[in-house]
């Protein structure tokens, strides 16, 4: 039996190579990572700790930030009237591992992931159907 900490470093050492953590999850990771100073910092350090490419951060009404092959791309938060969170972090993640694998560039990537899921947030329920104009052509 795993303590927490143990179980989340078996997982990032033995299972992972892109990580999505939230603005809670960040610092216990950093803490297991020996990772310090500010955001960007702490997300480079955990990346070459655990010889990852990729990091996704949501930061919830704030927007996110993606430590991507290096460099570090943010994306504000997208200003919307909530309805319903469920689905949200799982429509950020889609939208992220969609345009990532597609090839799209990385920063309007992480971008849109924050409009699909301030969209998601606004709308009823966990899977709205999304505008055309949030989908990746």
């Amino acid at each position: 039996m795993f303590l927490p900490g143990e179980l989340i470093h078996h997982c990032i050492e033995g299972l992972c190579n892109v990580l999505k953590l939230n603005d809670e999850e960040l610092p216990l990771v950093a803490q297991l990572s020996d990772a310090s100073g500010d955001m960007a910092e702490q997300l480079q350090k955990i990346a070459e700790r655990w010889m990852l490419q990729t990091i996704a951060l949501t930061l919830g009404a704030s927007g996110a930030a993606l430590w991507h092959n290096g460099k570090l791309h943010q994306a504000d938060g997208v200003e919307t009237t909530v309805k319903d969170t469920v689905g949200a972090g799982d429509s950020f993640t889609a939208t992220l591992a969609v345009g990532l694998l597609s090839g799209g560039n990385p920063q309007d990537v992480i971008q849109r992931a924050c409009e699909v899921a301030a969209f998601v947030c606004s709308q009823d329920g966990a899977t709205p159907e999304l505008p055309s104009q949030l989908k990746f052509a």
